[in-house]
């Protein structure tokens, strides 16, 4: 399953207040994907969001919240997967 698919099964195209415009997908592993969303912080600045969803092996879905971040810039987007990515390997 693609990521985009993970990503919307668990949230049913709905976006975040905060980041909704999505910049993009991708999977740490065939069951881990995440979304990276651009939006307009408290003080007018750009901030992104990085959000997992986990694919059970029934087909099921689960919001990783404690995986999803916000982040200032897409340089620590880049970063902050990375260390997933490490972290769950």
């Amino acid at each position: 399953m693609k990521a985009k698919e993970i990503i919307n099964l668990a949230y049913k195209g709905r976006r975040n207040i905060m980041t909704p415009k999505v910049l993009g997908y991708g999977k740490i592993s065939e069951t881990l994907a995440y979304e990276i969303s651009q939006g307009t912080g408290l003080n007018h600045e750009v901030i992104y969001g990085v959000t997992f969803v986990r694919l059970n092996k029934d087909g099921s879905v689960v919001p990783e919240y404690d995986l999803s971040k916000m982040c200032w810039s897409k340089k620590e987007v880049k970063k902050y997967i990375q260390d997933v990515r490490r972290s769950q390997c």
